[in-house]
């Protein structure tokens, strides 16, 4: 954040009323406990630039000292009168008047003082005195939080009703007919303290927190609030600012990649994208891997950065162990394999059911082979004519072979010619003989044809039946890809974890609480990825040699608009997925 451009109030000191100027960012929206620098006097700040004070408890006086006895002086007795009784001090049984208990708070502010309830009552109303501050009596050394005190949990409660009742009385204010109206923001609660409202958010880990969570450190002449867990920035949370639908942002998803590092790193990874895929490293393996895992890091390192509110890509990445950019890679595929997993798993069902086999892949039938039927010429045993028929025809009476095939029926005529040659007399018997031999065979033909036929339209259902399921079964496995993806991806990136990616409960349990806006990425995500196919096919179609190179650009191009636009989406609906409890439970 840049110190200098930050807006800055003038704010006095309520005690000495020296004045000095405060960045409006280090400010927390429920108000800080501050010491003023020139009389250390402490005082509660709040964002509007007004302060309050805090009461200092009296510090204990000396008893003044008692003065001298008067001299002893001559009494005399009367004994005419009754002695007056005289002021004597109270019997040992008597009461005394109460003394009021004292409160120290373990607050580096107000650690050298103590307090009185009245003063730690003002102190609630005011907003220097929470719940998870420790206090303990005065004499006693055992800390506890005030909001296990019975009389500060009642304050506590009592503030709390009074802040809902202002906001119910808000609502009802508000105009009738509610156009226009803008409703409160909802409030972000603290990571370690989820009863409280955050007044920060880390810029690494994504975290919220309340003022009480967060450290402040000195960077030159400025101060900046740090993430105790990662040490990074944290930037305040501004509640009185909603945050648009991502959809609304939508020409930002363009020219995103087009700002600061944009074009270098839409260079070197296109670069990398083209190497990956070409043969230049085809004998070095390792290196289309390094290439494809930078690739898929930095898509990662997009969505993370946009989902931070970023509205432009990272910068270089500072890689200073290549494993870790190898972990983020190997998290970015196995997204892709568990959204793919489910047609994965199709596709060896169906190897295991024969199914590729009926659809005519690896099909294990031969090619029917060709043999000869020798048949035998009527009147005539000596002499046959061998017919090419082909395997597993059927044969005829005194005959080897097959069945028939739907062949068709010979021609007779040379039958009773060679008949006559050789048999004269007997050509009508034998010509009666061979029509008869034809005409079963006709019949055992017309009998095969019609089998085979009915084996055909068996065969065309049984492939179009198993078609229809592998089909079907495909586009419902890419269906589920299509809407697994997205989530499962934005889950790894903003949060570097895998596991909660295996539950698909838990994945379509966060599509359920932003259903809306998630059909309306799942529209934008599906046109930008048709884009990108077609373009990069395209440009490398028609552009030779060069065509890949422009083809690899455009698909990084778009790639980068689409993670951006899944980091967007992330961003403006981070309350609503409410997903840091599921996947973290217990911090």
């Amino acid at each position: 954040m840049d110190a200098t451009n930050e807006s800055k109030l003038l704010i006095a000191c309520p005690s000495c009323h020296a004045k000095f100027k405060v960045p409006s960012s280090r400010i927390p929206p429920q108000g800080s406990r501050v010491a003023c620098p020139r009389c250390k006097s402490p005082f509660v700040l709040k964002p509007d630039g007004s302060t309050t004070a805090i009461p200092t408890p009296p510090t204990p006086q000396t008893p003044p000292a008692a003065p001298p006895a008067p001299p002893p002086a001559t009494t005399t007795v009367d004994n005419s009168a009754p002695a007056a009784p005289a002021d004597l001090p109270p019997p040992a049984g008597a009461p005394s008047a109460p003394e009021e208990v004292q409160w120290r708070l373990d607050v580096p502010d107000y650690a050298e003082y103590t307090f009185t309830f009245a003063e730690l009552k003002k102190l609630v109303r005011d907003g220097g005195f929470y719940p998870a501050d420790k206090v303990t009596r005065v004499g006693e050394e055992s800390w506890v939080e005030a909001n296990q005190v019975p009389e500060f949990r009642r304050l506590f409660e009592l503030k709390e009703m009074m802040a809902r009742k202002k906001a119910e009385t808000g609502k009802l204010a508000a105009p009738a007919s509610g156009v226009g109206a803008a409703a409160p923001p909802a409030q972000i609660p603290c990571t370690n303290h989820p009863q409280w409202e955050a007044g920060y958010r880390c810029r690494k880990c994504g975290k919220s927190f309340c003022h009480h969570c967060v450290d402040v450190k000195q960077a030159g002449a400025s101060r900046y609030m740090a993430c105790r867990a990662c040490n990074d920035i944290c930037t305040p949370l501004d509640k009185s600012v909603n945050i648009a639908p991502f959809y609304t942002s939508l020409p930002l998803f363009f020219s995103a990649p087009l700002k600061g590092w944009g074009p270098l790193m839409l260079l070197i990874n296109g670069a990398m994208l083209w190497l990956s895929q070409s043969m230049l490293l085809m004998f070095v393996p390792a290196g289309k891997y390094i290439f494809k895992a930078f690739v898929l890091a930095y898509l990662i390192w997009i969505v993370k950065s946009a989902a931070r509110g970023r509205e432009s890509v990272p910068d270089w990445p500072d890689v200073s162990d290549w494993m870790d950019l190898a972990k983020i890679g190997m998290r970015a595929s196995a997204v892709t394999f568990i959204s793919f997993l489910p047609w994965l798993a199709f596709l060896a069902l169906a190897w295991q059911t024969d199914g590729f086999t009926s659809l005519g892949f690896g099909s294990s039938e031969e090619e029917p082979t060709q043999q000869t039927e020798m048949i035998p010429i009527p009147g005539s045993e000596s002499m046959e004519i061998p017919q090419v028929m082909p395997e597993g025809t059927i044969p005829a009476e005194g005959g080897e072979g097959g069945g028939g095939t739907g062949l068709e029926p010979p021609d007779t005529s040379w039958v009773e010619q060679m008949a006559v040659q050789q048999g004269g007399g007997a050509r009508e018997d034998m010509s009666v003989e061979a029509r008869q031999q034809m005409e079963e065979r006709q019949a055992e033909e017309r009998a095969a044809e019609e089998r085979a036929t009915d084996r055909a339209a068996a065969e065309m259902s049984s492939f179009l039946e198993k078609g229809i399921v592998f089909i079907v079964g495909s586009i419902i496995c890419f269906v589920f890809a299509f809407i697994y993806y997205p989530m499962g991806l934005a889950v790894t990136s903003v949060w570097d974890v895998v596991k909660p990616i295996l539950n698909p409960f838990f994945i379509f349990r966060l599509i359920r609480r932003v259903l809306g806006d998630y059909v309306i990425f799942l529209l934008i995500f599906g046109l930008l990825l048709a884009v990108q196919l077609v373009a990069n096919a395209g440009l490398t179609a028609l552009i030779p040699y060069v065509g890949s190179i422009f083809g690899s650009l455009v698909f990084i191009y778009f790639s980068f608009v689409i993670s951006f636009a899944l980091g967007r989406f992330c961003y403006s609906n981070d309350r609503r997925l409410g997903w840091e409890e599921e996947i973290y439970p217990g911090r």
